[in-house]
């Protein structure tokens, strides 16, 4: 991923738009389709990040993050209705990274907020799956019968 690329996700906002206007299970499989694949801006303190290499850095181990939703962003403009200064420092990270961030056993996170200053759509647990199982189908353990009709 080239970090020096800005991050945005028009045909998501767009998207985001319609429902508001379009709610259908068509509109809202789209979304999903969409979410599932896009990459977000995620903002994160200095303190918490370690060796800074290339435009890549990891978070330590102890770092503390302070949320209990966290807040994703789908491009520059959105995070700057959270804050206008320069030089924050952001992760970017996928549905799937935020996915296993709440999941993760022992998860202080019950979900994320997408564009909390203007979208403003939240993501609990339920919703995450639900996304997923939009376009994948089946939930991991989840079992299927299988039958042959009579």
């Amino acid at each position: 991923m080239d970090v020096n690329k800005p991050i945005e996700n028009p045909v998501l906002v767009e998207l985001l738009d319609n429902l508001k206007t379009q709610f259908n299970a068509d509109t809202e499989h789209k979304f999903f389709k969409e979410l599932l694949s896009a990459k977000f801006l995620s903002p994160i303190t200095q303190d918490s990040l370690q060796g800074c290499k290339n435009g890549e850095s990891a978070l330590k181990e102890d770092a503390a993050i302070k949320f209990i939703y966290l807040p994703v962003f789908t491009d520059w403009n959105e995070l700057r209705k959270w804050n206008k200064a320069n030089g924050i420092k952001t992760l970017i990270l996928s549905f799937e990274d935020y996915k296993t961030m709440i999941f993760e056993k022992d998860s202080i996170f019950s979900g994320f907020v997408l564009n909390p200053f203007g979208h403003n759509i939240i993501f609990d647990k339920d919703l995450i799956q639900q996304a997923e199982k939009s376009i994948y189908g089946k939930k991991e353990n989840e079992s299927v019968m299988i039958g042959i009709p009579e």
